[in-house]
């Protein structure tokens, strides 16, 4: 009877391990080692201290091309685009790499986002989709910043709708056609839950 307890407790030790264990540890974070949403055009200079750049601003969105190209936390080296929101946070990567090093990228995509394949696909390449904001743990939080914020405006049904139900970051790898090899990694809503929960 002892050895059948025994066995139970350590059986139910293990399974309790391998759930602590299968905490999400992910990282959403744009591909290059030292970036993260939200930072300023200043901190993303310094992390890439020692990339030239060219800054363009179009409709109040600022576009920070580096002029060489950027080694990714995958080991491929990608034509590197920082774009800021108006309030100078960076919420979108672009990057592209050659048309021979797209399986390879996909590959490395794969193995860090695989069980996150977005249930809708584009017809280009391939998507990879983060939690959604819905699905946040402080989601209530959240949600009430956000009416606090945009409650007034008009359209306030359909943003919030949007908002709930958007990942909160998203990769896209173009594998055909003219912008093959294009990475786009969009962490707008990061960002902007990032900022409700600061607010």
């Amino acid at each position: 009877m002892k050895k059948i307890i025994i066995f139970i407790t350590i059986l139910s030790l293990s399974i309790l391990c391998i759930g602590c264990t299968k905490e999400d540890k992910t990282d959403w974070n744009p591909p290059i080692k030292g970036l993260v949403w939200g930072m300023s055009m200043d901190d993303v200079k310094e992390v890439l201290s020692g990339k030239e750049s060219e800054i363009s601003v179009i409709d109040g969105i600022t576009y920070m091309k580096f002029k060489e190209k950027c080694k990714t936390v995958y080991g491929v080296e990608l034509a590197s685009t920082c774009i800021f929101e108006k309030d100078m946070k960076l919420y979108r990567f672009q990057g592209i790499c050659d048309e021979t090093e797209v399986p390879v990228i996909k590959n490395k995509l794969e193995e860090s986002y695989g069980d996150y394949f977005s249930k809708t696909q584009p017809s280009n390449g391939t998507q990879w989709v983060s939690e959604r904001v819905m699905d946040c743990k402080d989601y209530e939080e959240i949600m009430k910043r956000f009416y606090e914020k945009y409650g007034d405006l008009p359209d306030y049904d359909i943003m919030k709708i949007d908002f709930q139900h958007s990942s909160l970051v998203s990769f896209n790898l173009i594998e055909s056609g003219n912008q093959i090899g294009t990475l786009i990694v969009n962490g707008g809503k990061q960002v902007l839950v990032d900022t409700l929960l600061s607010d």
